[in-house]
């Protein structure tokens, strides 16, 4: 009996040191990069892995199983630590910002069943910006209701039930470089903050694998490269932070990445309290040139499965 534990232990401990390792070849295969949305979770396998080591007396299996283990939370676990991302003092970039404003992005649910109290929660919210993505035809009404509070509106749909996304603005927008990517993958418009014209871009790709993802950055690879100085996109990814697919999407449009803030999205059979910690964080932010993202916290996720993230954002005055 006791041989027989020890060899499910050792199956069990060979498939998550597999699992994790995988998951740092996202530039071989996408399939990779789909492992690497669970590098926490396999970290915190590896970990209670090594406790049970521990118990059951197997040498050397525990700080081998260590060592892994602490691979996976130095690459993920800084993404993945419980509570809000807060980034450079407050009071040294704000000196030298332009301009202040908060931007809500969230992965609304294309059938939600309780879309007022979607737009509820959007307006006690007053965000200045938001990005929404699965505006399905369900939701044509409830967004009208956004009309007087958010009299700038972009919309980037896709065929088809799932719906598109949309960015809300308080600031003036203009479309002379509006972009809609295939599937409403991407898109980008323009809007004045502190009387200037920026770029934003809102996101909703599929997952690296078997998804089509990899081939959604790549169709939107020359939109990403013409990008201006400033520039911020935020949305559902569908794919990790840490991962493959993200870094590229930061290369193609000289964007840094934001990290620190957790976990987004959680399988709708559990609660979505677990998801800052067990979740995948597969909504992203990211900022390039005067954008300074000061602040980001999840909020709890109304009807859909992914979390609302609220971003604190500071826009740095025009160098002389």
């Amino acid at each position: 009996m006791r041989s027989m534990i020890r060899i499910l232990f050792l199956l069990a401990a060979f498939g998550l040191i597999a699992g994790l390792v995988f998951g740092f070849f996202g530039f071989v295969h996408p399939a990779f990069d789909t492992f690497a949305h669970f590098r926490w979770h396999f970290a915190l396998g590896l970990l209670a892995m090594a406790i049970a080591g521990l118990l059951l007396r197997i040498r050397r299996a525990p700080f081998i199983l260590l060592v892994f283990a602490t691979l996976g939370v130095w690459q993920s676990g800084a993404n993945n630590r419980i509570g809000n991302y807060s980034g450079p003092d407050g009071g040294a970039v704000a000196e030298a910002a332009g301009a202040r404003f908060r931007l809500l992005q969230f992965n609304l649910r294309f059938d939600n069943p309780r879309r007022q109290e979607v737009i509820d929660f959007i307006v006690d919210t007053d965000a200045d910006i938001l990005m929404l993505n699965e505006t399905s035809r369900l939701w044509e009404d409830a967004l009208e209701k956004l009309n007087e509070r958010y009299p700038q509106r972009f919309h980037c749909p896709e065929w088809g039930i799932i719906g598109g996304s949309m960015i809300f603005s308080k600031f003036p927008m203009r479309g002379g470089k509006d972009y809609c990517g295939p599937y409403a993958a991407m898109g980008f418009t323009e809007v004045e903050i502190g009387g200037e014209w920026v770029e934003l871009g809102v996101v909703h790709l599929r997952w690296p694998w078997p998804a089509s993802g990899p081939e959604q950055i790549e169709e939107n690879r020359p939109r990403l490269e013409s990008l201006g100085r400033d520039a911020i996109i935020a949305g559902d990814f569908n794919a990790a932070t840490w991962s493959h697919s993200v870094a590229q999407i930061a290369s193609h449009g000289d964007l840094n990445i934001q990290r620190g803030f957790g976990g987004t999205w959680m399988y709708k059979w559990f609660p979505g309290s677990l998801a800052p910690l067990l979740g995948l964080p597969i909504d992203n932010i990211l900022a390039k040139g005067r954008f300074t993202v000061h602040s980001v916290e999840t909020l709890p996720a109304v009807g859909s499965d992914h979390l609302p993230i609220l971003s604190h954002v500071l826009f740095g005055k025009k160098a002389p």
